[in-house]
């Protein structure tokens, strides 16, 4: 089965919020709300895996690893593209090949965990892995994902200019990899324990729903304080 009624959902969320207008937004000129709403929907791509796809912990901790991936990607463009009046560009590419390296190495070290304890027996060669990606659709999410965070990235990253200083900006993502994963994986342990009923895979989604909105809207938050 295809993934149409989850860009039906986001369109419908979009529908409502500007009603006929919606087909003449501008993908890089949408409001908070929106934004939110959009998060909410794409974050719920997952309980579609799980209902339709018969997906278990394993693919759920592997797609949101995937996720954290291009967050990453995401966050290194932030870091080239954005001006810091008190840095030098020199400082700034210096950071950006440093943050590179170091959530790369970081991102491969967690992964390696990830798959060493969820996954089942030989998905280890680079092989199997490509096939858990193709065959259990985790793939299609990817996508829905990465068109988010380009959305996100268009309508936030990219005004964010030097707004706050480079080395804060290049912690920022490490917060949310350590609460949000550590979390995660703890739920995974306890839902597979339970033998994986489809009702605490769902809570685990949830659960990342949760964090994302709550997340989201400290941010905005803390924009507003500073604003």
């Amino acid at each position: 089965m295809g993934l149409s009624p989850i860009f039906w959902y986001a369109f419908g969320i979009l529908n409502q919020l500007y009603g006929s207008s919606v087909l003449f937004l501008k993908i890089d000129r949408l409001n908070e709300n929106a934004l939110l709403s959009l998060l909410i929907a794409v974050n719920l791509a997952p309980l579609y895996g799980v209902l339709v796809w018969h997906w278990g912990v394993f693919e759920l901790i592997v797609l949101y690893w995937i996720e954290n991936i291009i967050f990453g990607v995401r966050y290194l463009v932030k870091l080239l593209i954005n001006d810091y009046p008190k840095e030098s560009r020199l400082t700034n590419l210096f950071t950006a090949v440093f943050f590179s390296l170091h959530y790369g190495m970081f991102t491969l070290v967690h992964g390696v965990f990830v798959f060493a304890l969820f996954a089942p027996q030989g998905v280890f060669h680079p092989g199997n892995v490509a096939a858990v990606l193709i065959y259990h659709h985790i793939g299609k999410i990817v996508v829905i994902y990465l068109l988010w965070h380009l959305l996100y990235f268009l309508n936030e990253d990219s005004r964010s200019r030097g707004e706050h200083p480079i080395k804060s900006v290049m912690n920022e993502p490490y917060g949310r990899i350590i609460i949000l994963h550590l979390t995660l994986i703890g739920g995974g342990f306890l839902v597979a324990a339970l033998g994986e009923p489809i009702w605490a895979l769902v809570l685990l989604s949830g659960l990342k729903i949760g964090f994302e909105i709550v997340n989201t809207l400290r941010q905005k938050t803390k924009r507003s304080v500073n604003g």
